[in-house]
């Protein structure tokens, strides 16, 4: 399976306080399911107290989280002025714990993008001394796979059903993120067994 991981953080800047880790597992099989198809499986992860000194915290950031549009993504305002919490090594053992369940050592991390999601989550394991449960060579980038599905198949962005989901909510945007990495799959051409048979050749078809 693959997975889809989405933060939410104190600012936008790499190796800052995360108060929301979600994540959700999905296929790449030639299906493409709904955003709420996908939150009413049991593969799906959500923290949202995550928040650990010391990295840092923006004022403005706070200030954004608290307007009223955002509170219900925020889930826990108590949260963003948390200035120590000794949750972390918990949380990261029970992240680890639903990626080898789900992403094991063949499937691909995605985030939207990996160079900001999974580096700031890598970033939380290296402070906690604990080994991330997946590879550098695992990480996939979602804009990457929808530029492609737009360039070579004219594939538009497909309109999803985002009736109930909050905007800025980690596992809402999440499970929304994986439905846009299906169709652009899909739009493609391509599915998971797509890698197998192709093994040993070149772009072209030809054996190498």
């Amino acid at each position: 399976m693959e997975v889809m991981t989405d933060i939410e953080v104190y600012s936008d800047g790499v190796g800052n306080r995360v108060f929301q880790l979600s994540a959700v597992a999905f296929d790449l099989d030639g299906r493409i399911n709904s955003p709420h198809e996908l939150l009413q499986n049991e593969d799906c992860f959500f923290d949202a107290v995550t928040s650990t000194y010391p990295f840092p915290v923006e004022p403005q950031t706070i200030e954004w989280w608290a307007r009223e549009e955002q509170r219900a993504a925020a889930a826990n305002l108590r949260a963003l002025v948390a200035k120590d919490d000794q949750r972390p090594p918990v949380l990261l053992e029970n992240f680890s714990r639903f990626l080898i369940s789900t992403l094991g050592r063949r499937g691909g991390h995605w985030a939207n993008p990996p160079t900001f999601d999974l580096k700031i989550v890598r970033d939380l394991y290296a402070y906690v001394g604990v080994v991330p449960a997946w590879s550098y060579k695992q990480q996939r980038d979602m804009r990457t796979i929808m530029e492609l599905a737009r360039r070579l198949a004219s594939a538009k962005r497909p309109s999803i059903d985002e009736t109930g989901l909050v905007k800025h909510n980690g596992l809402h945007d999440a499970v929304s993120q994986a439905v846009l990495v299906q169709s652009a799959y899909k739009a493609l051409g391509l599915h998971a067994g797509n890698y197998q048979r192709i093994k040993g050749k070149d772009l072209s078809g030809e054996a190498v």
